[in-house]
């Protein structure tokens, strides 16, 4: 895995730009293919207005979350719903690859505090893959992008990008 920001030399606007890009590279050593799977999540907290007594995350107004795609990027594009360019907490964020097999997408089950993450592992250690989940209205949504592929025989790398 390697990870960064961008940095430009004496460009303090691109340099600037919040975002994190993690490169994956995996590579297969057999004589044979074998089917891989990598999975990220990442909360939507546009809006971020602290924590409750709960330790819960605060947001001012509904998030928004739209998959979309878009040149070589695929994911999801977060944003507020009410929220204008004005206010302090107005902004956006994205969890995205540039992956083209495989993707798939699912929300995190909303109940009690373990069953999140069980629902999770049972669903993604069953295939590999994620299963589809229908529209969830809840604040402060957590979404998956799954890439599932298959890597060749003696295939050393095989690498792919994710933008946060």
């Amino acid at each position: 895995m390697e990870a960064y920001t961008p940095f430009i030399p004496l460009d303090a606007d691109n340099s600037g730009i919040p975002t994190a890009i993690i490169k994956y590279k995996i590579s297969n050593p057999t004589n044979r293919p074998i089917d891989v799977s990598v999975v990220g999540t990442l909360a939507n907290v546009v809006g971020f207005d602290g924590y409750d007594v709960f330790n819960n995350v605060k947001l001012v107004d509904q998030v928004e979350n739209e998959y979309r795609e878009e040149g070589e990027l695929k994911g999801w594009y977060y944003t507020a719903k009410n929220l204008k360019e004005t206010d302090m907490k107005f902004g956006s964020m994205s969890i995205a690859t540039t992956n083209k097999n495989g993707i798939t997408h699912k929300k995190w089950l909303h109940g009690q505090w373990t069953d999140n993450a069980q629902d999770f592992w049972d669903d993604f250690t069953e295939d590999g893959k994620l299963t589809e989940e229908e529209e969830i209205e809840a604040k402060g949504c957590d979404l998956f992008v799954t890439l599932r592929f298959q890597l060749p025989q003696s295939e050393r790398e095989n690498q792919f990008c994710q933008q946060l």
